[in-house]
């Protein structure tokens, strides 16, 4: 079961942000900030400069400003942190909480890391699919199937060990691939969908999660999904 853990790991991508970080050429602060600014002020400025234009990451940023403070995980488990998790990943959420995942989120030793959609790319996922989202929250195997798609078991990668071109077997035994620009920054492609990674490095216990812009989908037919 440990291994279809995905989901809860997604939720935490926007709750405990306490190590997370946007995706750049570049990923360090900005080194110009005022000498009194401090390390959080400064971070949280860099997300606003590089996330400004979109709203699904606003709530993101408040919890970022209010629980930035340091390099250890404010969560030492995924399911502290989904406890946690803003608004705007709820969808993921819920659907860890259907899946009945709590036993292994739950297990501080846990080692894993996460792609998490937001509340935006499951809505695109379910148009695109024509279903509504209590539908997949009602069939069990469907939902273990996306939430399987989007976790990679092992020990954590964070987005410095990310490299163009890896390959990354997932839980449900997938492969997802890799692309890293120096302009364009970090995506994940799958069967279908590239989604590409708009806040990294957020960590809970052994597991890091990065958040992501698109739902991969498993490469089956959607009608089984």
């Amino acid at each position: 079961m440990k291994l279809f853990v995905v989901a809860g790991l997604v939720l935490l991508l926007a709750g405990s942000f306490v190590s997370a970080k946007p995706i750049q050429a570049d990923t360090q602060v900005p080194t110009d900030t005022q000498p009194d600014e401090s390390p959080s002020q400064a971070w949280a400025s860099s997300v606003n400069s590089a996330y400004s234009a979109d709203g699904i990451m606003s709530s993101v940023l408040d919890m970022i400003r209010s629980m930035f403070g340091g390099d250890e995980p404010a969560a030492k488990t995924v399911a502290e942190l989904a406890d946690h998790a803003p608004g705007n990943v709820s969808m993921l959420v819920n659907g860890v909480k259907r899946a009945d995942l709590q036993a292994v989120i739950g297990d501080p030793n846990w080692e894993a890391t996460i792609f998490c959609p937001t509340n935006r790319a499951f809505r695109a996922a379910l148009l695109k699919l024509k279903i509504k989202i209590t539908d997949l929250y009602t069939d069990k195997t469907a939902l273990m199937n996306i939430l399987s798609y989007h976790t990679v078991p092992g020990p954590a990668l964070t987005a410095g060990q990310l490299k163009d071109g890896q390959q990354l077997t997932t839980v449900s035994q997938h492969t997802l691939t890799v692309h890293v620009d120096k302009v364009e920054g970090t995506s994940i492609a799958g069967a279908s969908d590239t989604a590409k990674v708009v806040a990294a490095d957020i960590k809970a216990g052994k597991t890091v999660i990065h958040v992501i812009d698109e739902v991969l989908l498993p490469p089956k037919p959607s009608a089984e999904l």
